[in-house]
């Protein structure tokens, strides 16, 4: 079954093997895929560079400009890992059969990155809002995502790191938000336009991790 919540035992097992999942696909060698997009000796100041870009074009809101230039000041230093990441590894995009993963989703957002870019989108707040406790990906405790991301041969980040990226995460969750929002007024989609109401709870959390 494609992956919407986490299991009754809260989700250790499957967790681990997510962990797994995305070291493997971290560890994926370089050949063929040169002509992704993304790779750059600083990932982090790259990624902000587009995101900035994707505001701009936005309607302004102070929450987020604020968030960005905080972002800018704690970016992690050049001579981070680059590799393949997913790009958007999150559960909706995870098909798993018991506590075996069995495909993962939706690859067109695969670039060259640091690997906690991944790490830091499955554990934001935004994507474990019906289990905010189960900080790996809404599904189980992060301490089984890290213990199978190390058996996987990843290395799990530290606090500070791993809160930049988290941060990262909701600031572009953000701007794709303010997209689909300016989508759904255009097109009279009410679903679309009813991000709005999620909008003050994502800056909330932003600038929490921004601090």
């Amino acid at each position: 079954a494609r992956l919407v919540a986490g299991t009754a035992a809260g989700g250790a097992g499957l967790s681990r093997e997510i962990g797994r999942t995305l070291a493997r696909i971290h560890a994926m060698p370089a050949s063929g895929l040169e002509a992704l997009d993304g790779l750059s000796a600083d990932p982090a100041r790259r990624a902000l560079n587009r995101l900035s870009a994707r505001l701009r074009s936005a309607k302004s809101r102070p929450a987020l400009d604020r968030a960005l230039d905080l972002l800018w000041e704690k970016a992690p230093p050049r001579g981070r890992p680059v590799v393949l990441t997913h790009g958007d590894f999150r559960a909706s995009n995870l098909v798993a059969s018991g506590d075996r993963v069995a495909a993962v989703l939706d690859w067109e957002f695969a670039h060259w990155s640091d690997p906690i870019e991944d790490y830091g989108w499955f554990t934001a707040r935004c994507w474990r809002r019906h289990c905010p406790e189960r900080e790996a990906g809404g599904l189980g405790p992060i301490a089984a995502f890290d213990e199978g991301y190390r058996e996987g041969g990843g290395a799990p980040p530290d606090a500070d790191l791993l809160r930049f990226w988290q941060a990262y995460a909701h600031l572009r969750w953000a701007g794709i938000a303010m997209v689909q929002i300016s989508r759904g007024r255009a097109n009279g989609r009410a679903d679309l336009v009813g991000l709005e109401g999620r909008l003050p709870e994502i800056e909330s959390e932003l600038l929490r991790l921004a601090a």
